[in-house]
């Protein structure tokens, strides 16, 4: 289990097991090789360079931190 903090004021906690992720706020993840499949409808995709969102926004990680092309950041812990 690990918590997230957003650039946006949201915390989370999220719960993974296996292939699942289990997130505080309702959402569940599912992962299939490189791909990240949500139960909101996104679908996120590991690259070497970062995490590229179907909504557009591409996500690159410094540590433990993703910085979104949109502005926004996540930290987890």
């Amino acid at each position: 289990m690990h918590s997230v903090i957003g650039s946006d004021g949201s915390f989370r906690t999220v719960t993974s097991t296996g292939n699942m992720a289990f997130s505080s706020d309702g959402t569940t993840y599912a992962r299939c090789g490189n791909t990240v499949f949500s139960s909101k409808g996104t679908v996120l995709t590991e690259t070497p360079s970062g995490i590229a969102s179907s909504d557009g926004t591409f996500f690159s990680r410094i540590g433990n931190t993703l910085f979104g092309s949109d502005g926004s950041f996540y930290t987890s812990f």
